[in-house]
């Protein structure tokens, strides 16, 4: 809010300029832009706003609201060329504008605006100059078909909005549920699930499976990738954080060099946060169970466990245990998935039995309980009793 207030500040000092708000979607941008308007009518500027449509890409499209406020019917030569005809629009509004000052010119949604209505954006406050107007302006930071934004970018003041912090979403999250008598609020959870988005945290409390709006963003957010490139973030997100990437490739039947080509477009378009040979990590896990629930889970784990067979040692045993529970869907394989977890438990209890001062005859085997000499853990052969089965 104090860049705010400094903008308005400026121009009110004749010194026009431009407010670029970034930031992905349910971030704040609007709650922004409509304090921003309560501050200039305060004071005593007037509030002009436009907002692009993204079913309509006309051009100006961005700048209607303001147009029809300002009574201005911009009518360009429709023989002349879209260059020259930009420069029409630019003289018309430059007018309007300067006859209405002092003026905030508030304009929502540029991802989704024209390629003209930005260029105009762009050399108003030029036009302008010596005139008390501020402009400010939102816009996601990825979204399909944008206009090109870097030279607007680099005439703006631009301000990166991010998420709350743990304790902002804890706040939040106990408006969200005062009165109730809803579960208790996990804030480091709730923070990991959203990233701290104020509108993801609000419908992740009000629908803890990530259904409703967040639903229908996220969905929106995959819809700009290929085939190829849903399959590996569907895989990736299975995998888990801290899979290797190596690893991954494996189970894709990639090179890790085409892994991370194939992950280039969700990493430019925000939906992951970085690519290393550590891992894949998503820009929050909402994005990863909303890549997990792109198709059917169980070849995927079914996969991550042969992989993580190849490696060899406990730790892989383990993992590749784990994802064949997952992968397992008939009686018979969820009963060797369970036999095999069991095997691996014993074994990574081992070490620490072995620690004790025993000698070498008491020292237990990795199957039997050392106090009774029974087998605590199942064979192969037998029902599992090594937890639930259940699924």
């Amino acid at each position: 809010m104090t860049l705010l207030q400094s903008s308005l500040a400026t121009a009110r000092a004749g010194r026009s300029l431009i407010t670029l708000m970034v930031g992905e979607p349910g971030i704040g941008k609007t709650r922004l832009v409509n304090e921003a308007a309560v501050m200039a009518r305060s004071a005593q500027l007037r509030v002009l706003r436009g907002q692009a449509d993204r079913t309509s890409r006309e051009p100006m499209e961005l700048w209607r609201g303001v147009h029809r406020t300002l009574k201005v019917e911009p009518f360009p030569d429709l023989t002349l060329s879209a260059e020259v005809r930009r420069w029409d629009y630019l003289e018309n509004l430059a007018g309007a504008l300067y006859a209405c000052a002092p003026a905030l010119v508030l304009l929502e949604d540029l991802h989704w605006a024209d390629p003209t209505a930005i260029w105009v954006l762009h050399h108003l406050p030029q036009a302008v100059e010596g005139s008390p107007i501020a402009f400010v302006a939102t816009s996601r930071e990825h979204e399909p078909d944008m206009p090109p934004l870097e030279d607007l970018r680099r005439a703006s003041r631009v301000i990166t909005l991010e998420g709350l912090d743990v304790d902002g979403v804890r706040q939040l999250a106990l408006a969200e549920t005062a009165g109730s008598n809803g579960r208790p609020i996990d804030a480091v959870d709730l923070h990991a699930r959203t990233g701290g988005n104020p509108l993801f945290v609000q419908e992740v409390v009000r629908s803890p499976d990530g259904g409703g709006v967040v639903s229908e963003l996220l969905r929106g957010s995959f819809t700009r990738f290929d085939d190829r490139t849903l399959r590996v973030l569907a895989m990736a997100a299975v995998a888990g954080p801290g899979t290797p990437l190596e690893l991954i490739a494996t189970a894709t039947d990639l090179s890790s060099g085409d892994l991370v080509e194939v992950l280039d477009p969700a990493l430019r378009e925000g939906v992951l946060d970085h690519v290393s040979p550590g891992g894949v990590r998503f820009r929050h896990t909402l994005f990863a169970e909303a890549a997990a629930r792109l198709g059917d889970t169980h070849p995927l784990d079914a996969r991550l466990a042969s992989a993580w067979d190849a490696v060899g040692g406990l730790d892989a045993r383990a993992s590749a245990a784990g994802h064949r529970l997952r992968a397992a869907t008939t009686p018979a394989e969820i009963a060797d998935a369970v036999a095999t977890t069991c095997d691996v438990a014993a074994d990574r209890s081992l070490p620490t039995l072995t620690a004790r001062s025993l000698s070498p005859s008491d020292r237990p085997s990795p199957t039997r309980n050392p106090a009774t000499g029974s087998r605590p853990f199942p064979e192969r052969s037998g029902s599992p009793s090594c937890g639930s089965t259940d699924r």
